[in-house]
């Protein structure tokens, strides 16, 4: 029975079960009654509010990563392995940081924001990008938090998302940057629109020289896993890396050289050279590797390429994340114009 009556007491109280957890507690009367409706009150709390807003205990950000999150990355099929591996560095992220030990209760977006993560804003977005997910499981799959933080967790500032990377400010970068395998990144990104990831961990197995393209084995979403074209200078220049190796039939494009290379056996980023690079040239600190990635789609757009084309060519699943890249111009709108009426295209 849900109530019941202990011996040395008059009260009721109540033995609920919600899922895998039992609830008990007393109900503060004697009177069979108001119990009852005190235990429908209970029912109808724990359905709209979640299990934790009737317990006294809210588990912490590490029992709740250790014990539901990260069982949670491993065992889904809902995301991609990118995105899993994604999300496991951002829980690192947070278990080193001053929220492990916090109630998920007790968190908040003004919390979350004096928080200090290693690295730039990439980095810090990356752990409060895992906390959203994580609060939000919690509350809405797994009945742990009663409410969501009142003010959404926000993501910090980051240059460069939104910059496009010209083609003088491709020129100026090229000539002040020494290292060769940064300089040929550089012309790969500014060539096909990739993401830095994809251009990292390129490998001649997967490479057409040939026909012109990269087939990319996977990435951020399920539409990463694309053919990517090799524009620009980027089919010269892997074509002559391509020679200078031996031509392989397989391993890294962009194999790690230091002198402690990484755990992957590729390069993982430019960083370093490019903004050496950047501070010789003059160019501002808004200019990123990610800028070339804007600059790709806005060619194609100014070309007249259509969103579509814009989708496919950077692996976006949806038109509003392609639009975010699209950095048009009404420059040769006259021009445009003309031609389709001569041509017919218009009347």
């Amino acid at each position: 029975m849900p109530l019941y009556r202990k011996a040395k007491s008059p009260n009721w109280y109540y033995s609920l079960c919600v899922g895998k957890r039992r609830l008990r507690g007393s109900t503060h009367t004697a009177d069979e009654s108001d119990a009852e409706n005190f235990l429908a009150e209970l029912r109808l709390k724990v359905r709209d509010q979640g299990v934790e807003s009737v317990t006294k205990k809210s588990c912490t950000l590490r029992q709740l990563a250790d014990k539901f999150f990260s069982p949670w990355i491993d065992g889904t099929h809902s995301i991609e392995p990118a995105t899993k591996r994604y999300y496991h560095h951002g829980v690192k992220l947070l278990l080193d940081s001053s929220l492990a030990e916090m109630k998920i209760s007790a968190i908040t977006n003004d919390i979350a924001d004096m928080v200090t993560f290693p690295g730039a804003n990439y980095t810090g977005n990356q752990a409060l990008s895992t906390l959203k997910r994580l609060l939000h499981k919690a509350h809405e799959d797994w009945n742990l938090l009663a409410a969501l933080p009142k003010k959404k967790i926000e993501m910090r500032k980051v240059w460069g998302r939104s910059v496009i990377m010209t083609l003088a400010n491709y020129n100026s970068l090229m000539s002040h940057m020494k290292e060769s395998d940064s300089k040929d990144v550089l012309a790969v990104l500014r060539g096909t629109g990739a993401r830095p990831a994809e251009v990292y961990s390129m490998r001649w197995e997967l490479m057409h020289l040939d026909e012109g393209y990269y087939q990319n084995p996977s990435g951020k979403t399920h539409t990463s896993k694309r053919p990517i074209r090799l524009c620009y200078d980027s089919l010269a220049v892997l074509a002559r890396r391509h020679l200078e190796q031996g031509s392989p039939k397989q391993g890294w494009v962009f194999a790690s050289k230091t002198n402690r290379p990484s755990k992957s056996g590729h390069i993982v980023s430019i960083d370093t050279a490019f903004n050496r690079a950047r501070r010789a040239a003059g160019l501002p600190a808004s200019i990123v590797p990610y800028s070339a990635r804007h600059a790709f789609a806005t060619d194609v757009t100014n070309a007249g390429g259509s969103t579509q084309q814009v989708m496919l060519a950077l692996g976006h699943s949806n038109p509003a994340a392609a639009m975010r890249y699209q950095h048009g111009t009404t420059d040769n709108l006259s021009a445009m114009l003309t031609e389709a009426k001569t041509t017919g295209r218009v009347q």
